[in-house]
This record gives C-alpha cells, sequence and structure tokens, in this order.
C-alpha cells in the first residue's frame, strides 16, 4: 500500500502503556527506506525490553491543528 504522506509508527503491546517512554514510537516518516527502518527499530524493542510485541501500528501522521486531552 502506498501512502502519499508521512506515517507513525507505534508498538504493539499489552505490556507497553507508555510507548513514547520506552522509545516505542517514530514519527513523520516518509518513504518506505524510513519507514522500513523506523520498523526495524521498533520490532528490536521485543528483545531489549523483553516483552511481548503484538506487532507495529501504521498510522498517517494528523495534520496540523489544535490537540485537545479530554
Amino acid at each position: 500500500m502506498a501512502m502519499n504522506r508521512p506515517v507513525a509508527l507505534k508498538v504493539v503491546s499489552p505490556h507497553i502503556i507508555h510507548k513514547n517512554d520506552v522509545g516505542g514510537v517514530r514519527l513523520n516518516l516518509q518513504g518506505h527506506e524510513a519507514v522500513g527502518q523506523g520498523y526495524d527499530q521498533l520490532s528490536a524493542l521485543e528483545r531489549t525490553l523483553q516483552t511481548d510485541v503484538h506487532g507495529i501500528l501504521v498510522v498517517p501522521m494528523a495534520t496540523p491543528g489544535p490537540e485537545f486531552i479530554v
């Protein structure tokens, strides 16, 4: 699947609540090479943190705008 805009990668694991705290997020990746490198880095967390990683979520980056915390 081709994406024409930057993506975010997030590690999927029930044992990692705050993904950013353990380096489980990569932002603003664009192009096959950058996304592939980000995927490899996040996949390595399973070995580094010694926890189950169920996958890597790929989502388009949100467009700029106001942020809300609910």
